[in-house]
């Protein structure tokens, strides 16, 4: 019996001894699966036209291994996000005693800031009181300066102001020209060392003036939106005496402004009611006088006829 149970200890040691070897083993290999591979390096290829690729089959691979040049930096874009871009304008109806010196004072100003007239008009009313309007672009940063200075010009009838904040339209150019302009470095860096057929070097040509009309388009977008953010915008209309368009302004201009339209109502009406009367009298008097000449005669003839009948 003690032969059996020493042999039953023997074998049962030998399983668990091969049972953790084995063990050991998968986990080793378990480990070293896991284990982050060596990082690939940075493959561009074109797609070969038997292959019915084209030019913007581009792979890339290893990114995190070397980035590639012109890629947003997470930090730039963190600092440039902290800045905003607000385009700010204002519209003004401002009341003057005299319309012409307002009108020298207003482009005067304008000039001292560094801005400049973007446009302007003006025209005399019926009661020779001059009125127009003056577009002005003046720097963003005397924007409050031109504020002051309108409110001080005369009497301000109308004021608004507008602002609206481009700052993730310039953002959202911004990582798109940088996308574009990588990817125009690699395809120029591809047509150096393309030795393939014509066909290939043809469609990286074509591929490489698409993109850069396309950072032409994104360019000029951004322009733009910096040229309205570095200049505001100031309407000013103005006028001079007892202008209508002044008097409109108040609480009382809707008032007069429809009676004024009663009246050229009326006056139209009452003017339409003579032509039709000028018109329709004569023909009425000559109606008049035929008929009259006609009863005259049926009683000449009547007064024959009796006088006939008597004999």
């Amino acid at each position: 019996m003690n032969r059996y149970a020493m042999l039953r200890i023997s074998l049962f040691l030998a399983v668990s001894a091969g049972l953790t070897v084995l063990l050991w083993a998968c986990q080793s290999e378990y480990q070293d699966t896991l284990a982050p591979a060596a990082p690939m390096a940075e493959n561009l290829h074109f797609a070969r036209g038997d292959a019915g690729g084209t030019i913007a089959d581009i792979d890339v691979a290893g990114e995190a291994a070397a980035p590639v040049a012109g890629a947003v930096d997470v930090k730039s874009s963190e600092a440039a996000a902290t800045e905003r871009y607000v385009i700010k304008n204002a519209r003004f109806a401002i009341k003057v005693d005299d319309f012409s010196a307002a009108l020298g004072k207003i482009r005067t100003f304008t000039e001292e800031k560094g801005g400049f007239v973007f446009r302007a008009s003006q025209a005399r009313e019926q009661n020779e009181d001059l009125s127009g309007t003056i577009v002005l672009k003046l720097p963003q940063q005397h924007y409050n300066d031109m504020m002051q200075f309108l409110n001080g010009l005369g009497k301000v009838y109308e004021l608004t102001e507008e602002a609206e904040d481009v700052s993730d339209n310039i953002m959202d150019i911004d990582v798109r020209l940088n996308n574009s302009r990588a990817l125009e470095k690699r395809i120029l860096a591809i047509l150096e060392q393309q030795a393939g057929k014509i066909t290939e070097v043809l469609e990286a040509e074509r591929e490489l003036a698409r993109v850069r009309e396309k950072i032409e388009s994104l360019e000029g977008q951004k322009a733009g939106l910096m040229n309205r953010v570095r200049y505001s915008t100031f309407t000013v209309n103005l006028f001079a005496g007892t202008s209508k368009s002044v008097e409109i302004r108040t609480w009382y201009g809707p008032l007069l402004q429809d009676l004024r339209d009663l009246g050229r109502m009326l006056a139209s009406s009452l003017g339409t009611l003579l032509k039709v009367i000028v018109g329709i009298v004569p023909w009425l008097l000559a109606l008049w006088f035929v008929s009259r000449w006609w009863r005259r005669r049926k009683q000449k003839r009547a007064l024959r006829n009796t006088i006939i009948n008597k004999e």
